[in-house]
């Protein structure tokens, strides 16, 4: 943030260089969780623009007063839902200058985005009542029509589309999209499942796994699988257990995956499911993560599924006994040599389900994976023993194939003949910054789900055959500008195709 702060300049050119791929870790993900805890102490002088409780009425006055001109973007957050790490109130405003420092990052130009944040108080008693350098107000959060008449300028996501304008939620739309991707890349690798017969259990039901089931099963629609059978092949747990139809007072959100747990959940499992405790919380000794764990082993071995899905933020909560569990359900279900996926989503790095490593270990290299915070990859020996790797800043840039990509190089910590491995990065980066450059571009006048399974299939083709070697099932991170300008000619296809750009097109020259 100095370098930034004294030569903007500078900052953004080297944003451009080759070691993009570190860098992306300083700027966004795992670091940027750091720097929200920290921000009080941070940040020298503004660097978003700041809109607080007290502006009611005023808010379209501060925006204008922005001082770059030509703003096509902004990315806005009130702070309430930080990554992991919860309500932080005002300090939740290091997530959209990050995002605008990657929006930079992939392509697009600084002036036209505009980070800001929206200070309504917070619930996090530590900040608002302990924290002698919170920069927020120290008020509990403003709910109801009060909040309502401060986002006058914004609104909500719904009110927005319905006049045309286009907006999303990356950490909902956009994760389901690269969630998508990894499993549209994980169907390439041989074992794996076609997606016809994938079992999909998530550790997690909020927005983001609600927003990615509803992804896969529009994927499954489109591979000719009939909606109710999309539906039934996902199996969600929630804090309090897994979600079936025995359950009161489900949200019409959950409501939608509820599955039905006769004759496939044995009798206490699917009663504890269908009452009003709280399983997965740290009791009799054991920690959350082990409640989880034992919580997942039950599920799996009732269900079998193919592929876990986690983004519940219990960091450890796959550990040896539900990876060897995973195996073996897919095992059951197709033979000795089938290949589970594993997505462990949550962020930032100590929030992971299970690291990679731990992953390739505790199942015998059987599960294919990908983690929404970046993990060092792993130099495999013929004897089956591997050592991690000291990787490189830019492990992907030693020579171009003939797919127009990248082959992994050496790395320190592979000796010879080692087989090297590289976790794929699950990060919702790969795809916003293309889906809006798509929008921008024709003038859309919404997003749709359409346009983010493009996002997706268009991500997983970028995928090349060094880095399906490696097991990486999303491109390298080092080609966010090649992913961003793929992305956003899909997502451009699909909005004139289905009537959504605003822009004319002379076809005649685009030809």
């Amino acid at each position: 943030m100095a370098l930034k702060e004294s030569s903007r300049d500078v900052f953004y050119a080297l944003l451009q260089g080759p070691d993009l791929e570190a860098l992306l870790r300083v700027v966004y993900t795992p670091t940027i969780g750091e720097a929200c805890l920290r921000f009080g102490s941070l940040i020298p002088r503004p660097s978003c623009l700041y809109v607080s409780a007290a502006m009611a009425g005023s808010v379209a006055e501060a925006v204008a007063n922005w001082p770059q001109q030509g703003v096509r973007l902004a990315v806005v957050t009130d702070g309430e839902r930080i990554l992991g790490l919860g309500d932080l109130g005002c300090h939740g405003a290091g997530i959209p200058i990050g995002k605008c420092i990657v929006y930079a990052a992939a392509g697009l130009p600084p002036d036209w985005l505009l980070p800001i944040v929206v200070d309504v108080g917070t619930e996090n008693a530590g900040l608002r009542e302990g924290d002698p350098l919170y920069v927020g107000l120290p008020q509990r959060r403003l709910r109801g029509d009060a909040y309502y008449s401060l986002m006058e300028a914004f609104s909500m996501l719904q009110r927005l589309r319905a006049s045309g304008t286009p907006t999303f939620n990356d950490d909902i739309e956009c994760t389901a999209g690269v969630t998508v991707a990894a499993l549209l890349g994980a169907l390439r690798v041989q074992g794996v499942l076609p997606l016809e017969q994938q079992r999909f259990l998530f550790f997690g039901a909020g927005q983001a796994s609600l927003g990615t089931a509803r992804l896969i099963v529009r994927l499954m629609q489109r591979r000719g699988v009939p909606e109710s059978v999309a539906r039934s092949a996902i199996w969600m747990i929630d804090s309090r257990g897994l979600i079936t139809t025995a359950r009161k007072g489900l949200t019409p959100e959950k409501a939608e995956f509820a599955q039905d747990p006769t004759g496939q959940l044995p009798p206490d499992l699917a009663q504890a499911s269908a009452g009003e405790g709280t399983p997965i919380a740290a009791r009799g000794g054991r920690s959350q993560a082990q409640v989880a764990a034992a919580l997942l082993q039950r599920a799996i071995a009732a269900l079998r599924p193919t592929a876990l899905v986690g983004a519940a933020t219990v960091g450890g909560a796959f550990d040896r006994g539900v990876l060897e569990a995973l195996v073996q359900s897919a095992a059951a279900e197709a033979g000795p040599d089938a290949r589970p996926l594993c997505f462990a989503l949550s962020n930032p790095t100590e929030k992971a389900e299970v690291r990679f490593g731990d992953a390739w270990e505790w199942s015998g290299g059987r599960v294919v994976y990908a983690s929404g915070t970046a993990f060092p990859g792993l130099a495999v020996a013929s004897d089956g023993s591997a050592v991690p790797l000291e990787a490189p800043p830019n492990p992907w840039a030693s020579q171009a194939t003939s797919a127009g990509g990248v082959e992994p190089g050496g790395s320190r910590g592979a000796g010879a003949g080692a087989r090297v491995l590289r976790p794929a990065q699950c990060n919702n980066s790969h795809v916003f910054p293309g889906l809006a450059l798509g929008c921008i571009a024709t003038g859309a006048s919404a997003v749709n789900d359409d346009m983010l399974l493009a996002a997706a299939g268009a991500i997983a083709g970028m995928v090349t055959p060094g880095e399906l070697a490696s097991e990486c099932v999303l491109p390298s991170m080092a080609r966010l500008r090649e992913t961003t300008a793929a992305v956003a000619a899909a997502v451009a296809a699909v909005a004139f195709g289905d009537e959504l750009g605003t822009v004319t097109v002379d076809s005649a020259r685009c030809a």
